[in-house]
C-alpha cells in the first residue's frame, strides 16, 4: 500500500515518523512524508519519498525571540509565535499534504497536522489515522500539558483541562484549516473534528505513560520506536573515533543535552558545565542540538567533549547520568540506556515527561528557565542518588522497544479497511 505521512516540527515529532515509516518500507510498502525543510535532506537519507515544507523550524527555534521566550519560560508567548510562523506557512503546508496524500491508501497524521488530515480524509476519501510520540487525548488520569499542575486530582478536573486545551488548539487551527478547506473546495469544519473517534497509535512506553480509563480501544500504546543500527547509519548517526577513544580514557560521563531547545547564552552554558562536572570530579559529554556552543576540542579542558548528531543507542549506555530537555525520544533513549535523568523541559510533553521521570523515582526536574550552576549542580547530585531505580525502570521501557510494533498497527488498519498489505519477512 501507499502510506502518506504527514510529519510536521522539530526533531523529535518527526523522527518517530521516521522509524515508522522505514520499517513500512523494508515491508514493502511506499512511504511519502511531509517534512519541514530544514529537516527533509535528513529524513531523505533514510529512502523515505520527502516532501519539504515550510517553516524552517531550525530558523524558528533558534532566533532571538524564542531563545528569550524560553530562557524567561513565557511559553504562550512561543506558542503564539509558533502560530504566526505556521499562519504565514499555512499554503506551503496545505500543498505538501495535498502532494503527500495523492493516489494514498492512507493518511497518517499527527497532532500537529490531524485536522489536515481530516480534510484530506473529506476532499479525497482516504482512511485517516493518527499517530503520537506522547500523550494527547483526553485523560483523566493526569491534567493536560497547559496546565501548571500535572494531576488535578480528580478526574474531571484533568478531563476538564483537556478540553480546554482541545479548545484553545481548535481556534488556534481553525484559520490555517478554513483555509485548507477553500484550497480543496469542501465545505469549513462547523466544530472540531472528534479526534478521540480517529483510530490512533500512541508511540511511547505505557510504563511512564498509563492507559487512560476514558480511551476507546482504538487506540493503541505500543512503546516507543528506536531507530534501527541500519537506519542510524543512514541517517548518519555513529560514533565519531576520537569521541569513542574520549568515551574510553576515563569514568562515565555525565551527558548534557537540549535537542531543539535553544540556549540562551551558550558559551555561559559550557563554563557551567565545565566547572560543576570540575567540582564534583566528572566528566561531561555535551550533544549541541541546535545551539551553537562555539567550542571545538582544543578549547575544551579534558573531560569535557562536545558533539553532535550522535547515536544515542550507542553512546547513552557510557553515561552515567543525563541532563536534558526532556523530549520523548531523548527520554526514551535515556530511559533504555538506564540512565537518571535531570530533566530541563520547556514545551508540551516535556514537562510531562519531567513529572512522571521524578514521580517515578528515576530522576529530577529542573524546569529549563530556572536553570542556574547551583540549581543544576543539586539537580545532578539528585538524580545520581536515582541510578538504582533508573537501571530497573529502563529495563522495563527497553522490554516494551519494539521496532516493528507500530508498522503491525498500521497493517492491523490496511486489513480492517480491505487494503491487502504486501507479503514481507
Amino acid at each position: 500500500m501507499r502510506v502518506a505521512m504527514l510529519a510536521h516540527g522539530s526533531r523529535g515529532d518527526i523522527q518517530p515518523m521516521v522509524a515508522l515509516g522505514d520499517e513500512l518500507r523494508r515491508r514493502g510498502h511506499s512511504v511519502v512524508m511531509t517534512v519541514n525543510e530544514n529537516l527533509a535532506a535528513w529524513v531523505a537519507r533514510a529512502g523515505i519519498d520527502v516532501v519539504p515544507m515550510k517553516p524552517d523550524m531550525n530558523a524558528l527555534l533558534t532566533s532571538d525571540a524564542a531563545r528569550n521566550h524560553m530562557a524567561r519560560g513565557k511559553v504562550l508567548a512561543f506558542l503564539k509565535a509558533m502560530t504566526l510562523e505556521e499562519r504565514k506557512a499555512n499554503r506551503s503546508i496545505i500543498d505538501a499534504c495535498v502532494t503527500a496524500a495523492q493516489g494514498a491508501d492512507m493518511v497518517i497524521s499527527t497532532i500537529t497536522t490531524v485536522y489536515r488530515g481530516e480534510c484530506l480524509a473529506k476532499a479525497l476519501g482516504v482512511p485517516h489515522r493518527t499517530s503520537s510520540p506522547y500523550p494527547v487525548l483526553d485523560a483523566g488520569n493526569h491534567a493536560s500539558f497547559l496546565s501548571p499542575v500535572h494531576d488535578l486530582r480528580l478526574r474531571w478536573l484533568n478531563l476538564a483541562s483537556w478540553r480546554l486545551l482541545d479548545m484553545a488548539f481548535w481556534q488556534e487551527s481553525k484559520p490555517n484549516i478554513d483555509e485548507m478547506c477553500d484550497v480543496l473546495g469542501i465545505a469549513r469544519f462547523k466544530r472540531a473534528p472528534r479526534v478521540e473517534l480517529i483510530p490512533s497509535v500512541a508511540m511511547y512506553s505505557g510504563e511512564l505513560a498509563p492507559r487512560p480509563a476514558e480511551w476507546d480501544e482504538r487506540h493503541e500504546i505500543v512503546g516507543w520506536q528506536a531507530l534501527s543500527a541500519d537506519l542510524r547509519t543512514r541517517l548518519g548517526e555513529q560514533v565519531p573515533a576520537d569521541l569513542d577513544a574520549w568515551l574510553d580514557d576515563g569514568s562515565a560521563p555525565v551527558f548534557f543535552g537540549f535537542g531543539s531547545t535553544p540556549v540562551a547564552d551558550p558559551p555561559a552554558m559550557l563554563r557551567d558545565i565545565a566547572r560543576l562536572t570540575r567540582e564534583r570530579g566528572l566528566r561531561g559529554l555535551i550533544c549541541a542540538g541546535w545551539s551553537d556552543f562555539g567550542a571545538d576540542g582544543a578549547e575544551l579542558p579534558d573531560h569535557l567533549y562536545v558533539t553532535n548528531n550522535v547515536d544515542f543507542d550507542a553512546v547513552l549506555p557510557r553515561c552515567r547520568a543525563a541532563v536534558h530537555h526532556g523530549g520523548s525520544g531523548t527520554t526514551a533513549s535515556v530511559l533504555r540506556a538506564g540512565l537518571p535523568s535531570v530533566i530541563a523541559g520547556v514545551l508540551a510533553d516535556q514537562a510531562y515527561w519531567a513529572w512522571r521521570i521524578e514521580k517515578l523515582g528515576a530522576g529530577v526536574r529542573l524546569p529549563f528557565h530556572k536553570l542556574t550552576l547551583d540549581r543544576l549542580g543539586a539537580a545532578v547530585d539528585a538524580a545520581l542518588a536515582c541510578t538504582d531505580r533508573a537501571k530497573e525502570l529502563g529495563a522495563r521501557v527497553s522490554a516494551t522497544t519494539v521496532q516493528t510494533a507500530a508498522a503491525d498497527v498500521v497493517e492491523r488498519w490496511a486489513a480492517e479497511l480491505g487494503i491487502q498489505p504486501a507479503v514481507h519477512n
